[in-house]
């Protein structure tokens, strides 16, 4: 690397440093109502839909809007946990903010054949 080139890397890390400052843990809160939300309107879904949704990834993909502002990414997936117990795990990420590509942000549950949740 020439020292223009290393002029410029230094440059975009105090730049990354600059926004990576600026994001607090207000932002980080937003993301974690926004995220917990979402989770809950998934918590509801019949086992069965949740087992058949184990066959498509990513189940959903769909963006929402923070209180702030702030779009934000949220991306379902659906795996087995145990699949010899047959429980599913929902699982949901949330991308959006200025920090979010260097902290994901995630949740998830498991559902028992039964239809209780199993861990809670």
């Amino acid at each position: 690397m020439d020292l223009f080139g290393l002029q410029l890397f230094i440059m975009w890390c105090r730049q990354f440093r600059d926004l990576f400052r600026k994001y607090n843990e207000t932002d980080l809160a937003e993301a974690k109502a926004v995220l917990a939300k979402e989770v809950d309107k998934y918590r509801p879904t019949p086992y069965s839909k949740l087992a058949g949704w184990t066959k498509s990834t990513p189940v959903d993909d769909y963006s929402v809007t923070g209180n702030s502002g702030t779009e934000y990414q949220i991306e379902v997936m659906a795996v087995w946990d145990d699949k010899k117990k047959e429980d599913v795990r929902l699982m949901l990420s949330i991308d959006g903010g200025p920090i979010s590509a260097v902290k994901p942000i995630s949740d998830s549950f498991i559902k028992a054949s039964d239809g209780s949740f199993v861990g809670e």
